[in-house]
């Protein structure tokens, strides 16, 4: 049964443990695959971004161009003004932006298509990547981003060509005509970038608000992550003490067990002695019946020999022999049909016990519980003489000594309170009652003047 346990317990620590291993993989697993679904997100979202700059920056630079060729228009036909030079000015300006961030956006584009590029070649030349589940998803989405940005790519350089910028720059003074209007224009041009200057000097202000702002978040960052360090330092102490505790209970546990199966196999070993025990006092309890109900039967037969030889006197009926054991004498008194009413008590309205009769019956009953007492053997010594183990001072009938009219000498009794070590005690009656010590002539004459 212990090998058993021990056994059972080692594999049931060790499953433990390749669970324990097993969700540390799904859990490392799960949270990988939760980084690459943010990091795919984020990246979806940023060629997003892009694609809307680079459309949004397209349209602007249509938007442009057709404001040009209006005001060109315009201007071909009415004579230039101030308001005209300020709108031409305006224009070529917001024409100019345009090209750049344009100009800017394209080779953005380009170095990303490059490196997708190198992304879908390195992709295919790699074995490894293949046995993946998601080789081909990944293959798709670099083919759809490389061609999308050669869409991008070819729109913009179709834009920038159309804006014609080095002709431009050529034939754009051509619009001033007198240095009237180059003052204006250098006035209108100077306006302007003071706004732009202004407009950057704010922008730099909420940079460095935003950069304020990202130091500070940063910040908490690392005090989260301090934090976390902290608070898994704690869980792993915790979690070491509480499997310490598991592993001493588990240990009270098998050592309770083993406990209770040597006691249980103690008590399975005293309960077989004690059944072997009643069972040879059942043995001889009932062989020591037989030998009372033979010696009974022997003794009814011996004194009904002895009535049928003596039933012309009127003493016969009381006649015993002085060898015979007294309590079979009284049994044979009152089991005689001589004594019995000739009337039916149950019958008779005016039967009641009398005090002879329950005297007779008390007689009776303590004549019965004796012979019960004596068919026990006694306790005697290697010797052969006679010796008690009371519990009580010896002073009554219970011992076995103070019954047989002995004093207590060698017993097992306790000396220190024993009543019966003294012969001249020894001889004095406590039961002046007991029917043992009445005669047969004592009961006769009771009797005798009971009935009269």
């Amino acid at each position: 049964m212990r090998r058993e346990t021990e056994s059972f317990n080692r594999w049931k620590k060790a499953k433990e443990q390749e669970l324990s291993k097993l969700k540390d993989q799904e859990r490392k697993r799960q949270y990988q695959m939760m980084r690459m679904e943010n990091h795919y997100s984020k990246q979806q979202n940023v060629l997003k971004r892009k694609v809307e700059e680079a459309h949004a920056i397209n349209k602007r630079l249509k938007e442009a161009l057709e404001v040009q060729r209006k005001v060109k228009q315009h201007s071909s036909e009415k004579n230039t003004n101030t308001e005209n030079i300020k709108d031409w000015i305006n224009q070529e300006l917001e024409l100019l932006f345009s090209v750049n961030n344009a100009e800017l956006t394209l080779q953005r584009l380009l170095q990303d298509r490059s490196d997708h590029a190198v992304k879908l070649e390195k992709l295919k030349t790699d074995k490894m990547a293949r046995e993946s589940p998601t080789y081909q998803n990944d293959l798709d989405e670099l083919v759809q981003n490389v061609e999308l940005r050669s869409a991008q790519i070819a729109q913009l350089q179709r834009e920038i060509l159309e804006s014609d910028q080095e002709n431009r720059c050529k034939s754009r003074w051509q619009t001033v005509r007198s240095m009237a209007d180059a003052k204006t224009a250098l006035n209108i041009v100077f306006e302007i970038v003071g706004d732009i200057h202004k407009r950057e000097i704010a922008k730099n202000w909420e940079y460095e608000e935003l950069i304020d702002t990202c130091d500070q978040q940063h910040l908490k960052i690392r005090q989260s992550e301090l934090q976390a360090i902290a608070l898994k330092a704690e869980y792993e102490q915790k979690l070491a003490k509480l499997q310490s505790e598991y592993e001493q209970d588990v240990m009270d546990c098998i050592e309770h067990l083993r406990g209770t199966n040597e006691n249980s196999n103690i008590e399975n070993t005293e309960n077989t002695w004690l059944k072997r025990e009643l069972k040879m006092y059942k043995e001889r309890c009932q062989a020591l019946e037989q030998e009372r109900e033979e010696a009974w039967k022997n003794n009814e037969s011996a004194n009904n020999s002895k009535a049928t030889g003596h039933t012309k006197t009127k003493k016969s009926k009381f006649t015993v022999d002085e060898n015979q054991d007294p309590r079979v004498v009284w049994k044979d008194i009152f089991s005689d049909d001589s004594f019995g009413a000739d009337d039916d008590n149950d019958n008779d309205p005016d039967w009641r016990k009398t005090p002879l009769y329950k005297r007779t019956r008390k007689t009776v009953s303590v004549l019965t519980d004796l012979s019960k007492d004596d068919v026990q053997p006694l306790k005697r010594s290697s010797g052969g003489e006679i010796k008690c183990s009371c519990k009580t001072n010896c002073s009554t009938r219970l011992c076995t000594c103070r019954r047989h009219k002995t004093s207590c000498s060698n017993c097992n009794c306790q000396t220190d309170i024993c009543k019966n070590r003294n012969t001249k005690t020894t001889e004095f009656d406590y039961f002046p009652d007991d029917p043992r010590d009445t005669t047969v002539d004592d009961v006769a004459k009771r009797l005798k003047l009971e009935h009269a």
